[in-house]
């Protein structure tokens, strides 16, 4: 990836894997053509995936 900005979206849920359910992100990056006003609503926020597995 070329140095610049770039927003980011992240989903999470779970994925079928022969192992059975695993818990994934994905993070989805879409590059700006100019900079961009950097905010944070919340950085602490808890990112919790509860698997059908465990």
């Amino acid at each position: 990836m070329k140095n610049g900005f770039y927003s980011v979206e992240i989903l999470g849920g779970e994925t079928n894997q022969e192992s059975g359910w695993e818990p994934t992100l994905e993070f989805i990056l879409k590059k700006k053509d100019k900079e961009i006003k950097l905010t944070a609503e919340d950085v602490n926020f808890k990112f919790q995936i509860k698997s059908k597995e465990y």
